[in-house]
């Protein structure tokens, strides 16, 4: 690919089409944009994938995210794809249909085909999609013992548990103190279940991001002066069902989804 001298060189890589995807009028403006600094070349959504990653590379802009993890995926659905779905689906609490696993995931369903392909009404996350097929490659299918740990109180979990709590905790730790009614939203949406302890001033719900992972966030207002605190916990069985790096993605992939809900309700 040509060296990249001016934003002219970059248009002419375009599709050209002016569609307005990317929040600019033209994709003159987006290239000169781009070339700038000011916008991601993942803003493009018509730009061939492969083009997208080279250029990027060439103006120091990082990869789309997602776009990355969805790549991930391909040895997961390969792993899926070796499972037999019809005798595996009871084992860790999803059904089949004759041709599709079904799984819950936080109240929605999804569908899982022979080749590991993921499909739902809504929006597939790719967060979500990671831990998904790991549970449907590598879970055993435990059931939950009701007894609540730290992630770093998991098989694993100490080294994730600094990443984790920077990456999800914290994060939505601060999106409860700036919406205290997402709790509520989260039981609306997903089908949490409420956990109230007469005399606590703690919130809690549980959610069940799989069949047979349950995820309980906790969560105390500031008080006194002193800060809000926040924990996620999970069942103790949790590493039998998937591996302790799917549950921080999972962990990720729900404080995403949290964000965005929480954006949608202040517009």
């Amino acid at each position: 690919m040509a060296q990249l001298k001016s934003y002219l060189d970059l248009y002419k890589l375009l599709p050209q089409t002016n569609c307005k995807k990317c929040g600019l009028p033209a994709c003159l403006a987006f290239a000169a944009a781009a070339m700038r600094g000011q916008k991601p070349l993942s803003a493009c959504k018509d730009l061939d994938p492969e083009v997208r990653d080279e250029l990027a590379q060439e103006l120091g802009q990082a990869a789309d995210p997602n776009e990355e993890m969805m790549r991930a995926l391909a040895p997961l659905k390969a792993k899926v794809a070796e499972v037999d779905l019809a005798d595996k689906a009871a084992q860790i609490g999803c059904t089949h249909n004759g041709k599709h696993l079904i799984l819950k995931c936080l109240g929605k369903d999804f569908t899982v085909d022979p080749s590991g392909e993921l499909a739902s009404q809504c929006h597939v996350n790719p967060w979500l999609a990671e831990p998904m097929l790991n549970y449907v490659s590598l879970g055993q299918g435990k059931d939950p013992v009701g007894r609540w740990v730290l992630l770093r109180e998991l098989p694993g979990g100490e080294d994730w548990h600094r990443l984790f709590s920077q990456r999800c905790e914290k994060p939505l730790q601060k999106v409860i103190d700036e919406h205290r009614d997402l709790m509520e939203w989260v039981i609306d949406i997903f089908g949490a279940q409420p956990v109230e302890e007469e005399g606590s001033a703690e919130l809690g719900v549980v959610l069940w991001p799989l069949p047979k992972l349950p995820l309980l966030i906790r969560y105390w207002p500031p008080e006194d002066g002193m800060e809000s605190t926040l924990n996620l916990c999970f069942d103790a069985t949790a590493t039998d069902n998937v591996p302790i790096n799917s549950i921080y993605t999972l962990g990720v992939g729900l404080l995403t989804m949290l964000e965005k809900i929480a954006q949608t309700h202040d517009t």
